[in-house]
């Protein structure tokens, strides 16, 4: 919001939404309403992973797609994102998300830096999947 963005809360359930987006100060939008095409940014945060929460076919063209969701495999979102024929799509998953996290978090914890190839092989390496 600082930098002029306008975010809205989307969800399903409309109590919970309305909640989450009165603690977070957006405007809130119910999943039946949301219009995929008028976003250039989406960020995905909730626990489905089969299913895409709605149409991938409907993203516009140079949407940023964030899918925080990470696991053995991809959400579907993340897949079905990625294989979007004929769109410009910049697709980023929650593996992603972590590895910076894990590398800023090493930082934090130590004083000292750690390359993001080092802590994608750190987190690969694990058995979070």
């Amino acid at each position: 919001m600082k930098a002029g963005l306008r975010p809205d809360m989307v969800n399903r359930g409309e109590e919970r939404g309305r909640y989450a987006a009165e603690l977070l100060g957006l405007r809130y939008l119910p999943l039946s309403r949301f219009i995929p095409e008028e976003y250039s940014l989406i960020v995905h945060a909730t626990p489905l992973r089969d299913e895409a929460p709605f149409p991938v076919d409907r993203l516009g063209e140079g949407t940023i797609v964030l899918d925080m969701g990470y696991g053995a495999k991809e959400t579907a979102l993340v897949a079905e994102a990625r294989a979007a024929h004929g769109k410009r799509l910049l697709v980023v998953d929650g593996w992603a998300v972590l590895t910076i996290d894990a590398a800023h978090q090493f930082e934090t914890m130590t004083g000292h830096r750690m390359p993001i190839h080092d802590a994608r092989v750190v987190l690969r390496t694990t058995h979070i999947h």
